[in-house]
């Protein structure tokens, strides 16, 4: 709220510096001048608070992946209806409270229709500021969310992977266990009944075989 009441006399002074508001505007009573800016400062306050809910209700109907084209021109139209709403709010309050200020005359001077531009323009761009904060802060919110999510299934898919690996080995050790040692063990009875050398190879061999099975399971 503060951003935007900022925001508000900066772009004023910015757009015409040398404006008849900007004359005498220290000129005033301090009383005056406490009611412009409480009058101001209401008025942004209503228009922050209309974006974000405008915002706040389109994430809902109209999000931003659904349809980029449609969000964008329904965030434009409904923020520039509710600016030109609350503007013309704002003119009647300063309507009752200033009377003086409240006589129409037959034509408007270039200086008023001026000030009315200028006043439509500034909270346009306070308006479109806010727009862009909000839809920022809506997508790094929403990347940040799916590479959570994306990073949550990649642990999840190693935690499946390094499972199923546990279980492969598992069943494998059960199987092999108990016949495994077995049946090589009979073969190698017989080669060395046979063959005393390739006996000897074969032990080797299969120590070998058993030494990897032996380190891999308590690696896992």
């Amino acid at each position: 709220m503060i951003f935007a009441f900022v925001l508000h006399y900066l772009v004023s002074y910015i757009l015409d510096p040398y404006s008849e508001f900007w004359q005498d505007y220290f000129g005033r009573s301090f009383s005056e001048l406490l009611t412009e800016w409480g009058i101001s400062f209401l008025f942004c306050f209503l228009i922050s608070e209309a974006s974000i809910l405008i915002h706040r209700r389109l994430n809902l109907r109209v999000p931003w992946p659904q349809n980029k084209s449609k969000r964008l021109f329904l965030e434009i139209t409904l923020n520039f209806s509710a600016v030109m709403i609350l503007i013309l709010m704002n003119m009647v309050c300063f309507a009752i409270l200033d009377p003086q200020s409240a006589k129409v005359e037959s034509v408007p001077s270039i200086e008023e229709i001026k000030g009315m531009l200028q006043w439509i323009v500034v909270s346009l761009v306070i308006s479109f500021m806010i727009i862009s904060i909000n839809t920022m802060s809506y997508l790094i919110n929403n990347w940040i969310e799916t590479a959570t999510e994306m990073s949550e299934h990649k642990i999840k898919a190693a935690e499946l992977r390094q499972a199923s690996v546990e279980a492969e080995l598992n069943a494998l050790k059960m199987q092999l266990d108990p016949h495994f040692i077995f049946n090589n063990l009979s073969v190698l009875s017989e080669l060395i009944l046979e063959d005393q050398q390739l006996g000897f190879e074969y032990s080797e061999n299969f120590a070998k075989v058993y030494r990897f099975l032996l380190v891999n399971s308590k690696k896992i």
